[in-house]
């Protein structure tokens, strides 16, 4: 974790997220990531100039509730994480999971897709965690963690990502 991301963490306050203008929620916000370190700055940089993620380059996971967050990871594909990733018992396993997992960066980015059922816009992004396991990350237009899920089935649907 880089220091802003401590500091963040920390205080439940992100400066870069409030100098960005991003709506969030300070009480439920879990940790940060940058988009470099999540292997999506090409990606935000080449197809998200308007995003409000384009201005911060952050992405970040809150608590949230059952539409959006690490709740709804939790009660919509919990069962699948603990099958699938194994070790998965409890909300703080999945947190560190998606996190360490985007931690990966560019070595770990498979593929994306631009999300249009988002009204600000965002990526799914598809990190390769092993040959046949996929981690599949959907992030709004300002950054923060809507959803995520894990496979094992075929991407043939996705773009390749390509540097």
């Amino acid at each position: 974790m880089t220091e802003e991301e401590k500091q963040c963490t920390k205080l439940k306050k992100c400066p870069d997220l409030d100098r960005g203008g991003i709506d969030y929620n300070p009480a439920g916000l879990l940790w940060t990531i940058s988009a470099s370190d999540a292997g999506v700055d090409v990606l935000i940089s080449e197809q998200g100039k308007d995003l409000q993620v384009y201005k911060t380059m952050i992405i970040f996971l809150e608590r949230g509730n059952s539409k959006a967050g690490l709740q709804h990871i939790w009660e919509r594909h919990h069962q699948d994480f603990k099958n699938l990733a194994k070790g998965i018992t409890k909300e703080s396993d999945l947190s560190a999971y998606i996190y360490n997992t985007m931690k990966l960066g560019h070595s770990g980015t498979w593929g994306y897709q631009k999300c249009t059922k988002i009204k600000t816009g965002g990526f799914e992004v598809v990190y390769i965690v092993h040959e046949k396991l996929y981690l599949h990350v959907v992030f709004g237009g300002n950054g923060f963690i809507v959803t995520a899920k894990i496979t094992n089935e075929g991407m043939a649907s996705y773009d390749k990502y390509e540097y």
